[in-house]
């Protein structure tokens, strides 16, 4: 009875396949951070804005860009150019917005419903990358997954804490791509000790090219009202994504 009602949770809630993967690397990356001797290795931590732009069907379905923010933390490997990590991707690639009365027997007082479109990925990363030098180029590799849904939210005017929220759809896909980057370093704190590694600061951009496995989605103004009923357009396509991101890298 106890696998039975796990195997339900695992359906009701995609995104629960990401936890494990992501609780392990993190756990890593965070042991080598906090560690004796994190000061004698390479950590990287970054966070980066980035616009994704659909490919094939899924363009033409979207019909849009998304626009989102991604988190990353990498551990390289002493005296090798290989590093393994792990990162974190949140998009939006649609939403609307528009006012109701919050009931017919009080039409005087409306509230704000919202309908967003999102994306959320993760995936372990590989990155091949030159040792040393102000100027690193490097090239990733990743495999992961993403977890698409649209969510509802209601408002009220005088309050930003939702009065009710509903995920009208939402599905996962397989991810895995390559990509490529370039860090350039923008400061270098010099370290008090000798034992202590200096601590730098890098003007970190890439591109992505992602494979992503077919899944259901909803996209703007596929949820309508019809003959007072509500009617869900759902599209269903490869989900395959070309990222621009750009942003700032510590490396200790």
């Amino acid at each position: 009875m106890r696998s039975q009602a796990r195997s339900r949770t695992m359906k009701k809630h995609p995104c629960t396949c990401i936890r494990m993967p992501v609780l392990a690397v993190a756990a890593l990356v965070l042991q080598w951070f906090s560690s004796g001797t994190a000061s004698a290795q390479d950590v990287h931590l970054g966070a980066d804005f980035l616009t994704g732009f659909p490919c094939g069907k899924f363009s033409s379905n979207l019909g849009a860009n998304g626009y989102g923010v991604s988190a990353y933390g990498l551990y390289r490997i002493p005296r090798s150019p290989l590093g393994i990590g792990l990162e974190l991707g949140y998009m939006v690639y649609g939403s609307e917005q528009r006012r109701e009365t919050l009931s017919p027997a009080i039409p005087e007082t409306t509230v704000k419903v919202r309908t967003s479109n999102r994306i959320l990925a993760g995936h372990l990363l590989l990155r091949l990358q030159p040792c040393c030098g102000s100027v690193r180029p490097y090239a990733d590799g990743l495999v992961g997954i993403k977890y698409l849904y649209t969510r509802t939210s209601v408002r009220s005017n005088w309050s930003l804490d939702p009065i009710a929220v509903a995920t009208n759809l939402d599905d996962w896909a397989l991810s895995y791509g390559l990509g490529g980057g370039v860090q350039v370093l923008l400061y270098q704190e010099r370290p008090q000790r000798r034992k202590d590694r200096p601590v730098h600061i890098l003007l970190d951009a890439k591109l992505r090219y992602m494979r992503g496995s077919p899944a259901d989605y909803l996209t703007p103004g596929s949820i309508r009202q019809e003959d007072g009923k509500l009617v869900y357009y759902i599209s269903r396509s490869r989900t395959d994504m070309l990222s621009t991101q750009m942003g700032i890298t510590f490396r200790f």
